[in-house]
């Protein structure tokens, strides 16, 4: 998502990219824990797939995930911390969040 880029509920294809500065080509089980507002006014948990970019020297380092229809569902701030596994270590990246404004 280009820092510029303002989105709105509803917004589909959206492409969320996190720089994990680390080379990704070995890992599996990559996904983003996400942690977002809900209609009604709460929070939910939600895991939403996330797949490596590519594997030139620009990609190898980005986890990429396309928003799909009702993922961007409700207004409010949006946590999301990457997740992955390594040979000899899994875990979680640095969590960063955004703002997903009212149509």
């Amino acid at each position: 998502m280009a820092t510029d880029y303002k989105p709105y509920v509803g917004d589909i294809g959206t492409v969320i990219e996190i720089d994990m500065q680390e080379d990704l080509t070995s890992w599996t089980g990559l996904k983003y824990l996400v942690n977002k507002p809900t209609i009604a006014g709460g929070r939910e948990e939600k895991t939403w797939t996330a797949a490596k970019k590519g594997v030139g020297d620009d990609d190898k380092n980005i986890l990429a995930h396309t928003i799909v229809a009702d993922e961007f569902d409700a207004p409010g701030v949006y946590y999301i911390q990457p997740y992955g596994e390594v040979s000899g270590w899994k875990g979680k990246g640095d969590t960063v969040k955004f703002r997903v404004y009212s149509k």
